[in-house]
């Protein structure tokens, strides 16, 4: 692919350039970008305890297990994190089950797009983003160079879906009502005003920050608006996850999106180092999240203390919701 290609003559270019870099906003850079992901592990228990109002979501297993899917997420393409923390938060959160906890993933849905979407809009009027099939990313640029073979794919995609309803039917009563309660948030417009978005916006104002203090780190310039562009490649790029992280795609867009804000050997090195360290340090993260969540990566006799914990809070002497 060409935009593993970009990626792997970036990180070239960013061997030679580790000397230059500045330790300080680095680590600050970093910082909010951990803050950020547990700003959206408390939107996303806010989104389970609308679906469970009666049973209780603990902060902690919510939180951990987010943390060790985002790691999981920044080696494994497709997504492979959010099975691991739908999982680990069904073997410890009461009341739960996967359809409930899949659906919860919706709900989070319209506040990221609808900001990649303004982000996007922004970065096109003002002349920072040039045409999609021109991008030197063979996951963007072959996409929106076949819109006739994507639209094809997903009227197919769509038809399929729809037989498979239509013949299940009947036996999906039980999973709907599982999926609308994974969605409750969004039909009580002040449950999710109060307690989801709020946790939305601290997260992505957190990525912005992070954004911009990684600019300062290497050398390019650190304004809003350039924080605002690295947001907008993460955005393109992780919407087609088909490397983990959007790895090469956003490497690539950044190249076009930050041309002349910086030296080239330092955009090439803000392209890479910054990707190199989120990946590193969700992964000690999520490594220590899994240990804990496992006790010490005791995974057989940790998830059979989770099944416990697990049935004495579905009891009727379960304490209360917090």
């Amino acid at each position: 692919m060409r935009s593993l290609d970009a990626f792997w003559d970036a990180a070239r270019t960013f061997g030679d350039a580790v000397g230059s870099i500045s330790v300080v906003p680095l680590l600050i850079g970093l910082t909010f970008h951990l803050c950020g992901i547990g700003f959206k592990a408390a939107g996303w228990r806010a989104i389970l305890r609308a679906a469970i109002p009666r049973g209780r979501v603990p902060v902690k297993p919510v939180a951990l297990a987010m943390y060790s899917g985002v790691a999981l997420n920044g080696v494994l393409p497709a997504r492979a994190g959010e099975v691991l923390r739908l999982f680990l938060v069904r073997q410890r959160v009461a009341n739960t089950t996967y359809p409930m906890l899949a659906s919860s993933l919706l709900a989070e849905l319209p506040f990221t797009t609808t900001m990649s979407v303004l982000l996007i809009i922004w970065a096109s009027r003002s002349g920072a983003l040039p045409s999609l099939p021109g991008l030197p990313a063979f996951e963007v640029s072959w996409i929106a160079a076949h819109p006739t073979a994507v639209g094809v794919t997903l009227i197919l995609a769509v038809g399929v879906i729809g037989v498979a309803l239509i013949l299940l039917g009947p036996r999906l009563s039980r999973f709907w009502e599982q999926v609308g309660a994974g969605v409750a948030c969004l039909r009580q417009p002040g449950i999710y005003l109060r307690t989801v978005l709020p946790w939305h916006l601290l997260s992505w104002g957190s990525g912005v920050g992070s954004a911009f203090f990684f600019l300062e780190a290497f050398g390019v310039t650190s304004s809003l608006n350039n924080a605002l562009l690295a947001m907008v490649a993460a955005a393109i790029a992780g919407g087609i996850p088909l490397t983990p992280g959007g790895l090469g795609a956003k490497q690539a867009l950044l190249l076009v999106l930050l041309a002349g804000q910086g030296t080239t050997t330092a955009v090439v090195a803000f392209s890479i180092g910054m990707e190199v360290t989120i990946i590193v340090g969700q992964l000690v993260a999520g490594l220590v999240a899994f240990g804990v969540l496992t006790k010490g990566f005791r995974i057989r006799s940790a998830l059979a203390e989770a099944r416990r914990d697990r049935q004495a809070a579905a009891s009727p002497e379960a304490p209360p919701p917090d």
